[in-house]
This record gives structure tokens, sequence and C-alpha cells, in this order.
């Protein structure tokens, strides 16, 4: 009837239901981001404006699915001004410290189903400042190590 035997509709079977079950983990790593310069945003520099060097610096949450070579996307519990200069130090698998600037900042819903004991209010986007070609190097097969070691589907 209207049903042929070779007929490629219907119900996903065998490894088209399975690829369909896996889940999409994001891999996230806490960051060190030191503020450079007096770049750091109006409400965080008059707040903090008599505390000790070590208010110039926080830590934020990476999304490793959202790094490259060029930049990355991270969230913060600080607001980040663009243009903003800052230093990021990346600690496993090896530290590694990677000079940043601001690209973007934007006020992130707090409502969302992220939970976390550290309310991280804002999703910044940095460009990566790379000076030299064996430092971009470095940062390559870091990002490489990264990604096959915890965002590859096994």
């Amino acid at each position: 009837m209207w049903q042929s035997p070779n007929q490629a509709g219907g119900p996903p079977t065998g490894k088209k239901r399975r690829k369909s079950k896996r889940l999409f983990h994001v891999k996230r790593m806490d960051v060190l981001c030191e503020f450079l310069g007096v770049g750091r945003s109006s409400s965080d520099a008059s707040s903090q404006e008599g505390e000790t060097a070590k208010s110039a610096q926080t830590i934020v949450r990476f999304v490793l699915n959202d790094l490259s070579i060029k930049g990355a996307g991270f969230f913060s519990s600080i607001q980040m001004t663009p243009g903003q200069e800052i230093r990021l130090t990346l600690p496993d698998p090896k530290k590694v410290v990677i000079s940043a600037k601001v690209v973007w900042c934007q006020e992130y819903n707090i409502n969302s189903h992220i939970i976390s004991k550290d309310p991280f209010l804002f999703n910044v986007g940095v460009e990566f400042v790379i000076p030299t070609s064996a430092e971009a190097e470095l940062l390559q097969a870091l990002i490489d190590e990264l990604k096959a070691e915890h965002l590859v589907q096994k």
C-alpha cells in the first residue's frame, strides 16, 4: 500500500537513534582574570577604589566550546568595558597566561537554568593579543589538547 519497504521515512532506528540520544556536554573552566591599566568598568572602579591590588582580579568561567586561537567567550561576575585590557591565566592542563582585549560585554539572564554558587552576571567576549608566533603555537596546542580531552565525544 502506501508504506513500501524501501521508503526512507519513519522513526529513527539503530545508529540514528543512538546518535539522537547523545548529550552535548559543555565543559567549563575557572580562569583567573586580571585587569590591566585603568580600563576597569566604572561601577567596579568606583566601588573598589581604595582596596588592594587583589581587587584588580577576579575568577571568570570559560566555556571551552567558545574558545579559539582568535578569542574566547566567558562569564564574569564583574562588568567589563569594550577595549579594556585583561590578562587571563588558564590553570589546566598547564598554566598559560594570555593577554586579551574585551570586545563586548552583555548582561546575562540570571534566571537561566545554570546553577552556580557564584553569580556570573555578564557574558563577555575577548580577542586574544598574541605578540609572537611562538606564543600563538603554544596557545593553539593548548586549545587542541583541551578540545581533544574534553569536547570530542567518544
